[in-house]
């Protein structure tokens, strides 16, 4: 039984990518990964090593997933700004965005000096590829590489959704926050 909760761990990154896959929002994804576990945990001894065991992992994800959206559908989450004042966040930013913003200016600087000035421009300024092309005279198809270059570099560094990036504007606002800190 031991063997099996070890090779939980190394199963790990397979479902984050699934439950990021079925779910849209992070935190989600992040919840239906330990339900998960938890759920295997629990069920362990039913395991027949006749099958494979991260597929057994991902079938009992889809079936958490699944019931989880009946029950979205059956009772839908009350909005925000419905909670009680109790419940409501002490402080502007919440600590999470905070440090995901620190992370993602660490990342934005450690990008080469040409892709980094393209994303900034684009993605900041909101800047068109022409015009970014015109101010740092090079060829629309450089700052089009060099752009998805950046954003490539930027998913792997931050794990995040590549639909995330691909939204300059929202995506921008952020960049903002960490510029103004």
């Amino acid at each position: 039984m031991m063997p099996r909760r070890a090779e939980l761990v190394e199963y790990l990154p397979e479902l984050r990518r699934l439950a990021r896959a079925l779910e849209s929002d992070r935190s989600a994804a992040d919840d239906l990964v330990q339900e998960t576990l938890v759920r295997a945990l629990q069920k362990l001894h039913l395991y027949e090593p006749t099958g494979s065991f991260v597929g057994w992992l991902a079938t009992i994800m889809r079936h958490l997933f699944i019931d989880r959206t009946r029950r979205r559908k059956l009772k839908p989450e009350e909005p925000v700004d419905v909670l009680p004042q109790a419940l409501e966040p002490r402080c502007k930013g919440d600590p999470s965005d905070r440090l995901m913003l620190r992370e993602l200016d660490v990342a934005i600087g450690e990008l080469p000096a040409g892709q980094r000035e393209v994303l900034l421009l684009i993605g900041l300024k909101g800047h068109s590829y022409e015009d970014v092309a015109a101010r740092l005279d090079l060829p629309l198809g450089t700052v089009r590489s060099r752009l998805f270059r950046a954003r490539e570099a930027l998913m792997r560094r931050l794990e995040a959704d590549p639909r995330a990036l691909r939204r300059t504007r929202p995506g921008a606002r952020r960049i903002e926050q960490v510029a103004a800190d």
